[in-house]
């Protein structure tokens, strides 16, 4: 599942999950948008903030489309 697709899953905004995975706005934005593609340490931030919903190679899967 894509950050995205669990952001509108859940129903949050992309503030919330910021908090939730100790990042800022905009990085979740740019990492939404693949502008930026996340270190080792901040995928594992947002797999512990999305109980596992959201994992590391959901990032690459999305870089490889």
């Amino acid at each position: 599942m894509t950050l995205n697709d669990y952001i509108i899953k859940k129903g949050i905004s992309q503030a919330r999950m910021a908090r939730r995975c100790g990042l800022s706005r905009s990085a979740v934005c740019l990492l939404i948008s693949g502008k930026r593609f996340p270190t080792p340490e901040t995928m594992r931030q947002i797999s512990l903030a999305t109980n596992g919903e959201v994992k590391p190679n959901d990032f690459f899967n999305q870089a490889m489309s």
